[in-house]
């Protein structure tokens, strides 16, 4: 009976070792599928093309296949390599091996039966040798990479031309690369370079860099640039000096334009009124240039004054009769406009406002619905007058014909940009010829209807202003002193001293009898005088100018 306690008891101590040994076992972790040794054997040749011979040893492995990806195709600083694979095979024990080929996006992947022992990839590559920027040869080739086992130690040799001048090897995972472990190259006139690194994990990479001077070694790349943004951007020395050449070029077109905007009708010196002097302080009015013109030229826009300035230039030249009516505006004197026959001829424009504002004996109360009719007949008879002249070149309400230039220049500057974007690191040059299109649409939207002539009528303008302001009109002959003043008004209106001539034209008036109808063009009520001008008149250009263009 103790027998069978005692081998019931052995049985149960048997049955926990072996649980415990199972479960330990179980708990172990599992070795990755490795290959002993790797060995390469390359060399490049003159024309710039590298054989590779690689060696791989196998012993028991976990995988029945075995991969290896050869690259097609590297992105490297900001360009895309392309390299041509060729006479791609493999043998074991001098047996060829049938190699599984799959064409990847950037790489050529093969595959094998996994057999312990040796079996040597060979293949051929075009494209590993480049141009780099300071003019020399680069051969850059991962000498053994992309198997899908861990390796143990991979070692070799790359033979090339004589004349390298520097040589590099690192190794490890890719885009984190050390320096192998062990290399050397150009010893006792040797010039192949012998590396060696040791565990390198599945799809881990050996790289060969090598340095050559022109001539040794051909180039063979195939490269072409890769987009981005950053790259299109690139602030360069060509690129920033090609900029600032488009903006100086830019700039100085954009002057050249503007001066030959400013002197394309040129058309000479413009007879303007004037003072003259001899024996007395004379007027001088001239055709060409009448109040209405004068006023439009200095603002650049035709405004309600100019058309009061010109229905008092008209008045006094013979064409209006203006005479006041009493008490028609609830106290305030009302005026009526009569047409005459005046000796001079009149501009397009002056008889467009003389039909206005006469038709059928008008009141200036009643203006206010004729001229709104005949408005824009107006100030388009009158801007055909300031192009006629040569005052303005083109009409205020056309555009310049820059602008549509600089339309055309900025859209093909966008396009321009764009397309440098996509294709080159020249995106900074179009972005400049956008800013000159900028700066000319700017300055075309901008751009004065006033002409060169008309500019320098202006500035003559500006000193008959300064005259009206300064001139002693007590020089002007008492004789026709009220008429040479009369012919003064009109331009007083619009380049000012209206208040000091009104003055001068009381001052010019010495007895004391009625002045109703001394004036031949301002007639007024029963027992006016010549004191009662001045806030008459003032009344008439308000009253006038607020029912010009008020809309009934």
């Amino acid at each position: 009976m103790h027998q069978g306690y005692a081998r019931r008891a052995i049985q149960l101590v048997l049955a926990l070792v072996t649980g415990l040994v199972a479960s330990v076992v179980a708990a172990a972790p599992a070795q990755a599928a490795s290959a002993t040794s790797v060995v390469i054997g390359a060399e490049l040749d003159r024309a710039g093309v590298v054989t590779v011979h690689e060696t791989l040893t196998l012993g028991e492995v976990a995988v029945s296949q075995v991969t290896q990806d050869i690259p097609t195709r590297v992105d490297r600083d900001q360009q895309r390599y392309s390299f041509t694979i060729s006479d791609i095979s493999a043998i074991r024990d001098g047996v060829p091996v049938t190699l599984e080929r799959t064409d990847l996006a950037d790489a050529i992947r093969l595959s094998w039966p996994a057999q312990t022992g040796e079996t040597t990839l060979s293949y051929t590559v075009t494209g590993a040798t480049t141009a780099t920027v300071d003019g020399k040869v680069s051969f850059i080739w991962p000498l053994f990479g992309g198997l899908n086992l861990d390796v143990a130690q991979v070692s070799g040799e790359v033979a090339v031309p004589a004349g390298a001048t520097n040589y590099d090897c690192a190794a490890g995972t890719v885009g984190a690369l050390v320096t192998c472990s062990t290399y050397s190259a150009g010893t006792h006139g040797d010039t192949a370079m012998t590396f060696t690194h040791h565990d390198i994990a599945a799809q881990g990479v050996v790289q060969a860099e090598i340095v050559f001077p022109v001539g040794p070694v051909a180039v063979t790349q195939d490269v072409a640039a890769i987009w981005s943004l950053g790259r299109s951007l690139t602030p360069g020395g060509a690129q920033l000096g090609l900029m600032a050449l488009v903006l100086v070029l830019g700039a100085l077109g954009l002057v050249g334009w503007r001066h030959a905007m400013l002197a394309s009708t040129d058309r000479g010196a413009a007879e303007i009124p004037h003072f003259e002097g001899g024996d007395g302080l004379h007027f001088v009015t001239s055709p060409t240039s009448g109040p209405g013109m004068v006023g439009t030229l200095m603002d650049g826009r035709v405004d309600p004054i100019d058309i009061v300035a010109t229905v008092l230039d008209l008045a006094q030249r013979g064409h209006l009769l203006i005479r006041e009516q009493p008490g028609s505006l609830g106290g305030v004197p009302d005026w009526l406009l009569t047409r005459r026959d005046g000796a001079d001829d009149l501009k397009e424009y002056e008889r467009v406002v003389l039909d206005a504002v006469t038709s059928d004996s008008t009141t200036v109360s009643n203006l206010s619905g004729r001229v709104a009719a005949a408005s824009d007949q107006i100030q388009a008879a009158l801007y055909d007058e300031m192009v006629a002249v040569g005052w303005f070149r083109r009409l205020p309400s056309r555009r310049s014909p820059g602008v549509v230039w600089a339309w055309t220049g900025l859209v093909a500057s966008v396009v321009a940009t764009c397309v440098l974007i996509a294709f080159t690191t020249f995106a900074l040059v179009g972005f400049a010829a956008m800013a000159v299109a900028i700066g000319a649409l700017a300055a075309a939207y901008r751009s004065s209807p006033v002409s060169s002539t008309g500019r320098a009528v202006a500035v003559r303008l500006e000193e008959l202003s300064r005259q009206l302001r300064e001139r002693d009109y007590s020089s002007i002959p008492s004789a026709g002193r009220c008429a040479e003043i009369s012919r003064v008004l009109a331009y007083a209106v619009v380049l000012g001293s209206w208040d000091r001539w009104l003055t001068a034209m009381v001052a010019a008036d010495e007895d004391q009898d009625s002045d109703a109808t001394d004036l031949p063009w301002y007639h007024g009520r029963a027992g006016w005088t010549m004191s009662e001008l001045p806030v008459d008149l003032d009344g008439f250009i308000t009253v006038m100018t607020g029912r010009l263009f008020a809309r009934t």
